[in-house]
């Protein structure tokens, strides 16, 4: 049960969803160029991100390839974290207007989303909400996003000027919220993650360095 909930949770608590290689070329796909959806939250084939916990620990972020899922497409995307064991996968469907979470991989569990998560709905406007409720684990959970803001932020990556979206997941008693910048271009260049109100300095991270193909 404990592996199941963990499996469910890094849900909404990955890519950021994104994190070390050796520090990489800062390298950007022409604006111009990417859907609303790509901007925000790139899914190109050996895209790379580069993350530094609180704690210390860098996290590896790659996309990995395509696959089908329950008959739909979808692009995987891969994190390592130093000093742990296995890595998380979860397979993205994009389209012009949003995201979703279709399957996650970890703790040597693979679930089907049902129904599958919308992880982000575009374009960002500040108040724009929408909520998930997973049908197929055996307890009650919600995740509910919600657009704030932009505004300025600065990382070891560099200053970017990004969309913040807080998403708080509710299970009972618990309450995690994370809070992840996104910036167009990029993709997630921050994440602070709070359980009951207490910062997790294994959830929370900042943006090395990333490459796009």
């Amino acid at each position: 049960m404990r592996a199941l909930i963990s499996a469910v949770v890094l849900i909404f608590a990955s890519l950021p969803v994104t994190g070390a290689l050796p520090v990489i070329a800062q390298t950007a796909p022409p604006a111009a160029a990417a859907t609303p959806a790509g901007s925000y939250f790139p899914l190109s084939v050996g895209a790379t991100w580069v993350r530094r916990n609180d704690d210390g620990a860098e996290v590896t972020i790659k996309v990995l390839g395509t696959k089908t899922v329950a008959g739909a497409g979808c692009t995987i995307l891969e994190t390592r974290t130093t000093g742990r064991l296995g890595a998380v996968r979860v397979c993205y469907e994009q389209t012009s207007d949003g995201v979703r979470a279709l399957e996650t991989q970890g703790l040597g569990i693979t679930l089907v989303l049902d129904p599958p998560r919308p992880t982000l709905e575009l374009p960002p406007q500040a108040g724009r909400s929408w909520s998930w409720t997973p049908k197929n684990v055996p307890f009650s959970m919600t995740v509910t996003d919600t657009w704030v803001l932009e505004e300025s932020i600065r990382v070891p990556a560099g200053s970017f000027t990004a969309w913040k979206l807080q998403s708080i997941a509710k299970r009972g008693s618990t309450t995690a919220t994370v809070t992840t910048w996104y910036a167009p271009g990029v993709g997630p260049v921050k994440v602070v993650r709070e359980e009951n109100g207490e910062r997790d300095s294994e959830g929370s991270s900042e943006l090395v360095s990333y490459r796009f193909p």
